[in-house]
């Protein structure tokens, strides 16, 4: 069995909303439901968030799709170091990588996994 490195951030889950006409904040599970299939765009990159089934009791996981088309970097050919233009059409086409999360509902344990290349190629 062959291992590979990844980078993993962990956090610890507390929802709390600063608003007094609220009665009770949401609970992250909530938050991940209502956000499920959703698109978002945040600084010139677009986010989709999307749940994926799991038969882990308690437990969530899911895949954030990171679709990039402004301010996308050159390709460089390693021999001649010449650095070239991407040839994408930014209104239909961007640069895309994936980053794969895990919840855990009773601790509230969340876990996400950066650049996962195998869910970079479908």
């Amino acid at each position: 069995m062959s291992t590979v490195k990844r980078n993993v951030d962990v956090f610890g889950i507390n929802v709390k909303i600063d608003d007094e006409t609220s009665e009770s904040a949401p609970s992250f599970e909530e938050v991940l439901k209502f956000i499920d299939g959703k698109e978002y765009k945040y600084a010139n990159k677009i986010f989709d968030l999307k749940l994926l089934h799991t038969d882990i009791p308690n437990c969530m996981v899911g895949i954030i799709e990171t679709t990039q088309d402004k301010d996308i970097p050159p390709i460089k050919d390693k021999l001649t170091k010449e650095l070239s233009k991407v040839n994408i059409n930014p209104e239909k086409q961007g640069l895309a990588y994936a980053n794969v999360f895990f919840y855990d509902i009773q601790p509230k344990f969340f876990s996400y996994n950066c650049h996962i290349k195998k869910l970079i190629y479908k």
